[in-house]
């Protein structure tokens, strides 16, 4: 069991529980019991922590000084841990981190459809949008892939370098939202016309699209058909 309070800002190792109960001719009788409040089955996230020796050795979180149950980070699946700082959060790794790594939680693009022929034609512009959770404070460019068989949509490599567009202050901690915006080129090559191409993948970096500089990588929505 655990126990809270038993001695406020210090160690707790047991804590006495005492019953009452009535005996059926009408006798009041108790007993007490003394329990180790250490005894769960909570691990921690860091060594350090509390009286836990160990990230090894289950023990009761909260019971003693510097022991806070830490959430997990966003996007984190697992089971949430003991860390010494109350603002500490457990990553993928299992670890107490003060700062969540940048997790993309949704991008999509969207065509201004200026001419209102429902396609993407040369120099109409294009709509980046998106949310992402942690410490995305470093992420400077937004990019959006997507493709279809005969023409591919990337930062470089592709038949057409997009979708792309610069983003600014993002924090490092809760949720940001972001947007900004790309322009159809003003030649589309003959193999990418009329086709249509669906959002595959997103990225969000400190410069240009390349793997020195990957802040977070996710998925992503998104369909038009590129016109003239």
């Amino acid at each position: 069991m655990c126990a809270s309070n038993a001695n406020p800002g210090g160690n707790d190792n047991i804590v006495g529980c005492q019953s009452w109960y009535y005996r059926p001719w009408g006798h009041e009788d108790h007993d007490q019991r003394w329990t180790d409040v250490d005894g769960s089955k909570d691990f921690a996230g860091e060594s350090g922590v509390g009286e836990y020796p160990d990230t090894r050795t289950e023990g009761c979180c909260g019971d003693d000084a510097n022991e806070y149950y830490a959430p997990l980070c966003p996007g984190v699946t697992g089971t949430r841990k003991c860390c010494s700082s109350q603002d500490a959060k457990i990553d993928a790794n299992g670890n107490c981190v003060v700062s969540c790594p940048c997790l993309i939680l949704s991008a999509t693009f969207t065509l201004s459809d200026t001419n209102r022929n429902g396609r993407a034609d040369r120099n109409e512009m294009v709509t980046l949008s998106g949310i992402a959770a942690g410490d995305c404070s470093n992420a400077k460019v937004f990019q959006i892939d997507a493709s279809i068989v005969g023409c591919n949509v990337e930062f470089s490599g592709g038949d057409i370098s997009g979708f792309t567009t610069s983003v600014t202050g993002l924090g490092s901690s809760g949720t940001s939202a972001f947007t900004g915006t790309w322009r159809v080129p003003s030649s589309i090559p003959s193999n990418c016309r009329y086709k249509p191409v669906t959002a595959t993948a997103s990225g969000l970096w400190a410069g240009n699209p390349a793997a020195s500089d990957e802040i977070a990588i996710g998925t992503a929505t998104g369909f038009l058909i590129f016109g003239t």
